[in-house]
């Protein structure tokens, strides 16, 4: 069973993910170092890149993918950005799928993990999961973790945020709602209420 963590860009949802997991002693899974580890020189992310857009455009002299120049374009070019997610997202899934399943082997199906799916809604993996949970912060607190994170402007900051669904329709889309843009206190409390209210359910 898969709690899915998701929200945009300067949200708070690995750190959220993280201690979730922590809290209560779950598996967890970051499908951004999921889809880092795919598109490593010569894994099936990059040879799917590559496949797509030839090894000139979003590679660097010694064959490895150039993921910054990669990750602003998508942030500009939305069609451009679809290209990609269509060669990823199916890659992503399967590798996901197949991470739980042999982790599970032996144990019963009531195994519950943690995953942090940025991309949930935009991808349609709503069924792909039993709960729903979406990290919000207000547009300045993310812009403002992006620049400090990044080390980007603010402009590049806002593009990024810009370049995802609305918080707001995805907090409509979700299950539960964490509000992370107050204390880090006040964050760990509703983890810890809603995986306990989970757990009961379970």
């Amino acid at each position: 069973m898969i709690i899915g963590i998701t929200g945009g860009i300067g949200s708070g949802k690995s750190r959220v993910a993280r201690y979730w997991s922590m809290a209560f002693r779950l598996k967890l899974l970051n499908l951004d170092g999921l889809c880092r580890q795919l598109l490593l020189k010569e894994k099936p992310g990059w040879l799917a890149i590559k496949n797509e857009f030839g090894d000139k455009r979003f590679f660097t002299d010694t064959g490895e993918l150039d993921r910054k120049n990669l990750r602003r374009a998508i942030f500009v070019d939305s069609a451009l950005r679809d290209r990609v997610d269509r060669r990823l997202h199916p890659l992503v899934k399967a590798k996901m799928a197949d991470i739980c399943r042999q982790n599970d082997k032996g144990n019963d199906n009531s195994t519950l993990w943690v995953v942090e799916i940025p991309l949930l809604f935009e991808a349609g993996w709503q069924d792909e999961v039993e709960t729903v949970i979406v990290v919000y912060a207000d547009i300045s607190t993310r812009i403002s973790r992006i620049m400090d994170r990044d080390g980007v402007s603010e402009e590049e900051a806002f593009m990024a945020v810009s370049s995802q669904k609305t918080l707001e329709e995805k907090a409509e889309q979700a299950d539960f709602v964490i509000e992370n843009d107050d204390t880090w206190l006040s964050t760990c409390r509703q983890v810890l209420f809603l995986g306990r209210l989970l757990g009961k359910k379970c």
